[in-house]
């Protein structure tokens, strides 16, 4: 039986993670164990918040999500059109358990895992804070907007919410990285687990509600032999970003979107804007 003190814990320090990460602009990814089981093996993975690859593995919780899926992008399944999706199987792991994401692996190619979080919020204590998160991922058209809407300088409210997805290679690795449909979603546009001396870069492409979105800043963090390092880029006019492959290193892909909130969020929230954040991971082998 899972412990309640020990959930209470750990869903209190979940809420501190989140809030003071999120003040500063920290990165929210799925981190598999490994990137590269084989057949017989699960697919393990954690949901970590933090930074430069360092951060806070979170426990399974389904009232943090709205979706946790994981699906197979080797376009095969039952039926005779080879053009069809597997279907996407729910993560099911117990109830506070950490990592989040421990089953059974859906055969050999080439596996997308996704995470879409629910809406958190956080509360700006100063105007500082708020212009240093814009600045470092370039949203700073928003700084004009908010004297535009005559916004608070501080103590107001953002909401914002987390779009994660993950490349696993099981076994030959086959297939290819797609659109899930998420709202806001990095797509992979060669394998990186094919060593296709014709593809020396990685071609990821940034859609907006399934639109190539342009001009975003996007950070690309690798860890490469214990080093980790980040350089910023901007996508083209077609969404797309391009990275020198390097052997033996772990990508993150990250992007972040600032748009008004709905009326109904607006409504149950008070969140005066709301962020969207993408992130996708993947291990050149």
């Amino acid at each position: 039986m899972f412990n309640n003190n020990k959930l209470i814990l750990q869903t209190g320090l979940l809420w501190f993670i989140l809030f003071s990460g999120r003040l500063a602009a920290h990165e929210f990814w799925i981190e598999p164990l490994d990137y590269s089981p084989s057949i017989n093996d699960p697919i393990v993975a954690n949901l970590k918040v933090g930074q430069d690859f360092k951060g806070n593995a979170l426990a399974f919780m389904t009232v943090e999500f709205e979706d946790f899926e994981i699906v197979l992008a080797n376009n095969i399944n039952n039926n005779s059109n080879n053009n069809s999706k597997n279907i996407p199987t729910e993560v099911s792991t117990r109830f506070g358990d950490i990592p989040a994401l421990n089953q059974a692996n859906l055969g050999a190619g080439l596996t997308i895992l996704s995470y879409v979080s629910g809406n958190s919020t956080v509360v700006y204590p100063s105007y500082e804070k708020f212009t240093e998160f814009l600045d470092k991922e370039g949203l700073n058209w928003v700084i004009e907007e908010h004297r535009k809407r005559q916004l608070p300088a501080f103590g107001f409210t953002e909401a914002y919410q987390r779009f994660c997805k993950s490349l696993v290679a099981v076994e030959n690795a086959q297939g290819n990285d797609y659109a899930l449909g998420l709202r806001f979603e990095w797509v992979l546009n060669n394998n990186p687990y094919s060593n296709n001396p014709a593809e020396p870069n990685i071609n990821a492409q940034l859609l907006w509600e399934g639109k190539p979105f342009a001009n975003s800043r996007a950070i690309v963090f690798t860890h490469h032999k214990g080093t980790v390092a980040h350089s910023f880029y901007t996508t083209d006019d077609q969404g797309y970003i391009r990275i020198k492959r390097q052997d033996n290193t772990a990508y993150m892909i990250s992007a972040v979107h600032m748009i008004q909130p709905g009326l109904a969020l607006a409504g149950s929230t008070g969140a005066v804007w709301q962020s969207l954040w993408s992130s996708t991971t993947f291990k050149i082998p």
